[in-house]
C-alpha cells in the first residue's frame, strides 16, 4: 500500500478514533509534499472496518497523484489491458476473493482477449459491442449464460468509469451502449417426489463401481444444495455422524486451488436427515472395505469424501477432483439417468439445476427462505447465526423437509 496509516484514538474513548492516511508526492520543484485523509471508526462500524476504508482511500490518493504525474504522451500509449491491470489492483479491496477471481476471469477471457491491445483513447461503443459478441460465442465455443454476459458488461462499466474518475479518459465508452438482454427462462428442476428415484437410478448404473461416488455427489447436491466446488472439497473431518452435521469448510476452484471458507467465504453447517446420514456412513464403510481389499491404509479426516480407492493410495484420496469433472459426468450421463428413473426432465437439468432442485423442494415443503438460504450458502441471506440460535431446531426442520430423508 502506498503511504502510511496511523491510528489516532479518541480522547474520550480509546476504542474509538480515526485512521489518519498520509500519501507522499513531489511537486514540480521536487519538494516532498503529502496528501492526507481522516477516516472515523464511528462512521464505518469500528476500527477494523475503518482500516479497510482507509487503505482504499490511500490507494485512491496515490492513483490520483500518479495519474496527474503522467504526461500526455504516456497516457496516449495506455491500452485497455493496461487499464485492466491498474483497475484490478486499485479496487481489489472492494471485492471478496471469489468476486475478484470472477472479475479477473472476465477481464482475461473476454475484455483483454478481445480489445486488450486497443489504445484507451480509441475505445468506442463498437469495441464494447465486440466484447458482447465474444461473450455470445464463448471461449470454448459455448456461449456464456445471459446473466454472466451482463456481469462482463458490468465489469466494463466499472472499469471505464474508474478511468474517467482518474482522468485517464474523458468519457466512458460504455455510456453509449446497453448491456446484453437477459432472457429469463425457467430453470429446469427435479420435482421433490422424483428425487429419490433419480439417486437410486444413479446407484443402479454401477452398484459396485466408482459411479457410486457420483451417487454420493448427486445425493449431497439434492439433500443440501452443495455446489460442485464445495462438494469435491469435502473431507471426512467435516462430517460429524454423532450430530449428523456436515460442515462446508472449503471450495475447490476451477484451477484446482483450494479456497478455505466455501464460496461465500464463511463456514456453514448442514444437518443431514436420518436417511442421508445413514447413506453417508454406508459410503464411508464401502470405501474402507475397498481400501482393505486393496491393502491400503484406512481413511483419515483429511481424505476427501468424493473419491474412489485406487492403488495410488492415500495420496490420491486427499487430492480432490476438479469441479468440472463432476459437471462433465452429469452432462454425459443425465439422459441415461432420466431413462432409468422414469423422470424425463432430468435429461435437461444441469448440475447447478440439482442445487436449484434442492432449494425448490425445501421451499415447497414450507421451509422459510431465510433457513433455506443459510443451508445452501446464499451470501445475500445473512442469517446463519439465527439459523443455529435455537440449538439447531431450525436446521433439523430443514433436514427433515428433504425428500431424500
Amino acid at each position: 500500500m502506498a503511504g502510511s496509516l496511523t491510528w489516532r484514538p479518541s480522547r474520550v474513548d480509546s476504542r474509538d478514533g480515526s485512521w489518519y492516511v498520509r500519501v507522499p508526492w513531489k511537486d514540480a520543484a521536487s519538494v516532498r509534499r503529502w496528501d492526507s485523509a481522516s477516516i472515523k471508526a464511528s462512521d464505518h462500524g469500528g476500527k477494523r472496518a475503518a482500516k479497510v476504508v482507509a487503505e482504499k482511500r490511500a490507494h485512491e490518493l496515490a492513483d490520483a497523484r500518479r495519474d496527474q504525474a503522467e504526461d500526455p504522451a504516456t497516457l496516449a500509449q495506455l491500452t485497455v489491458a493496461d487499464l485492466g491491470r491498474r483497475w484490478l489492483q486499485a479496487t481489489a479491496t472492494d471485492r471478496s476473493a471469489d468476486a475478484q477471481r470472477n472479475v479477473e476471469q472476465y477481464g482475461r477471457d473476454y475484455i483483454v482477449r478481445t480489445i486488450g491491445r486497443v489504445k484507451l483513447a480509441d475505445v468506442a461503443a463498437q469495441h464494447i459491442g465486440q466484447v458482447h459478441q465474444a461473450t455470445a460465442v464463448g471461449v470454448s465455443g459455448r456461449p456464456l449464460a445471459d446473466v454472466t454476459r451482463r456481469h462482463v458488461h458490468t465489469t466494463m462499466v466499472a472499469m471505464f468509469g474508474w478511468a474517467v474518475r482518474h482522468r485517464l479518459i474523458d468519457r466512458a465508452p460504455t455510456d453509449q451502449t446497453r448491456p446484453p438482454k437477459v432472457s429469463f427462462t425457467r430453470r429446469q428442476v427435479i420435482p421433490a417426489g422424483d428425487q429419490l428415484a433419480v439417486v437410486q437410478a444413479v446407484e443402479a448404473m454401477s452398484p459396485d463401481g466408482p459411479v457410486w461416488m457420483m451417487a454420493c455427489a448427486v445425493r449431497l447436491a439434492l439433500a443440501a444444495g452443495v455446489r460442485r466446488g464445495e462438494l469435491v472439497g469435502l473431507r471426512w473431518g467435516d462430517w460429524d455422524p454423532g450430530v449428523q452435521v456436515l460442515t462446508v469448510a472449503r471450495s475447490v476452484l476451477r484451477d484446482g486451488t483450494i479456497h478455505e471458507g466455501g464460496k461465500s467465504e464463511r463456514l456453514r453447517r448442514v444437518v443431514l436427515a436420518d436417511g442421508m446420514a445413514a447413506w453417508l456412513e454406508n459410503w464411508r464403510e464401502r470405501l474402507d472395505g475397498l481400501a482393505i481389499d486393496l491393502g491400503l491404509e484406512s481413511r483419515g479426516p483429511d481424505d476427501v469424501i468424493l473419491t474412489w480407492p485406487t492403488q495410488r493410495g492415500p495420496v490420491a484420496w486427499r487430492k480432490p477432483f476438479r469441479p468440472a469433472e463432476v459437471g462433465e459426468w452429469w452432462a454425459a450421463n443425465r439422459a441415461e439417468v432420466a431413462e432409468r428413473s422414469g423422470v424425463p426432465v432430468v435429461a435437461s437439468v444441469t448440475w447447478h439445476g440439482l442445487r436449484h432442485s434442492a432449494v425448490t423442494a425445501l421451499i415447497e415443503a414450507g421451509v422459510s427462505i431465510h433457513d433455506v438460504g443459510a443451508v445452501v450458502g446464499h451470501s445475500a441471506v445473512a442469517t446463519t447465526l439465527g439459523y443455529w440460535r435455537d440449538g439447531g431446531a431450525a436446521a433439523r426442520r430443514v433436514a427433515d423437509a428433504s425428500p431424500l430423508g
